[in-house]
This record gives C-alpha cells, structure tokens and sequence, in this order.
C-alpha cells in the first residue's frame, strides 16, 4: 500500500467510526498517510532458504510455480487466510486485481466473507483476453459481491462475466479524487505559467513519447517555458529527445 491513489482512497475512511485494517499483498512499505490504520507489514516470511531459479521460473511458468510457492515461503493466500479468520471483517475490498485481489481467490473458496473490489483502470479491460488473466478474472468477478468502477465501460464487462454482481458505480474512482480546495491556491492564469511538468511512462499502458512529439510541433512557442521532466522518465524519453529540446530542466 505504497501507492498514494491507495492512500488517498482509503483516508475517505478515516474518522468514519469503522476499524480499518489494511494487508498489502505485495508486502510493500505502508504509504506514510495511512499509518493511522491497522496494518500488517513484514509477513512474506520465507519456509525454505532461496533456492536458485526461483525468480525465473516465477516469470516464465507462473502456473508451475503457483503450485510450489506455498512450500517456498508464506503466501498472501496464506496470511490473509489467518488474518481473515481472526478479524472476522465485516467487508473484505481489494484495491486493484492482479496484485491485490487475485491472492483472495483461494481465501474466498474456504471462508465466506463478503467481498468489494475496486477496478483500477485497465485492471478488467486490458487482461480480459490474455490465457495468463482470464481465467483468474472470471473466478474474482464470480465470487465478489460489490464492485466499484472507474467507467461505464468496464460495467458492461463485469456484468457479462458475473450478472449477479452488485455494481455501485462509478462515483467512487480507485484514485480516491483531490483536494480540490487544497490545490486551488496554486492555481494560476494561463499567461502567468511558464512551467510544464512531464509524468508518464512509455510501455503497454504509456505512451509518454507521444507528449513529447506533441510539444515538437510547438517548440517555437514554449521556448520561454520550463519544462520538467520526472526522473523517472529521463534516461528513456531524454536519450531521444534532448537535442530537440534545449530548455528542459
């Protein structure tokens, strides 16, 4: 739960007289802001010594080694299992499906709790039709019991896979929305900005190239504007483009 759309959908729980308790499947460090709940962090405990190959085989047959993984070390399966058992919750939601909901599978088959999950982006879209996800999707989707979305689009998605499926719209998106009131203050006339800020990535869900072509064809126009790039970005996007665009920062 590092990632701030988690923490900024989460906090809307904050002093909402529930208990919260938060489980990161990844087992990655809690996000600073939601400290407030009551998490679990450092489970992903190991049973055998690493044995060489694993890391391979994982992203090269992952079905193979779904099936030896429980022996190798704890599971998120296995922990939410015990951590479910235990609390008793009232409402189990996942944030996002491969990384978050997928591990629940298996928990849902043994214990009945009711489910919520939360569509993040291209989470039912994208992997619908991939042999790797389909298969996996469809078992979530039939077992959950609300499901909040991001568009209308993935709506019609969730129903064709799961009719029964209790959709609660699309006013509750998986960023958790701004504080817009916060953000305000920095805003600004157009003809008083000289500054523009990159973020983006460049693979199967970026095209952050193509802002940069974009900004190409306006050179001329901006050349007393900043323009910023996040580091991120730089040794992919820089490599091709610096040249081009002499005032970048």
């Amino acid at each position: 739960m590092q990632y701030i759309h988690s923490a900024r959908w989460i906090n809307q729980l904050k002093d909402s007289e529930h208990e919260i308790f938060l489980f990161d499947c990844l087992d990655m460090p809690i996000h600073e802001d939601l400290k407030w709940t009551k998490y679990t962090d450092n489970w992903s405990q190991r049973k055998l010594t690493y044995i060489k190959g694993e890391f391979w085989l994982e992203k090269n047959f992952p079905f193979l080694f779904s099936k030896i993984e429980p022996f190798l070390k704890v599971t998120a399966s296995e922990k939410l299992k015990e951590l479910i058992k235990q609390i008793k919750p009232d409402l189990v939601h996942s944030l996002e499906m491969q990384s978050e909901s997928y591990p629940l599978i298996k928990v849902r088959k043994k214990i009945h709790f009711k489910w919520a999950y939360s569509c993040w982006g291209n989470d039912v879209f994208f992997y619908k039709d991939l042999d790797a996800h389909k298969f996996k999707i469809n078992e979530v989707i039939a077992l959950l019991d609300y499901c909040f979305l991001e568009c209308e689009r993935d709506k019609k998605l969730i129903k064709s896979i799961n009719n029964t499926t209790k959709v609660l719209g699309t006013k509750f998106p998986g960023g958790g929305g701004y504080k817009i009131n916060k953000y305000k203050t920095h805003s600004k006339p157009l003809k008083e900005r000289k500054l523009i800020i990159i973020k983006g990535y460049e693979h199967k869900f970026g095209r952050a190239l193509s802002v940069l072509k974009a900004l190409e064809f306006i050179i001329d126009d901006i050349k007393s504007i900043d323009i910023y790039i996040y580091i991120l970005l730089i040794k992919l996007l820089l490599k091709k483009y610096l040249s081009l665009m002499k005032n970048i920062t």
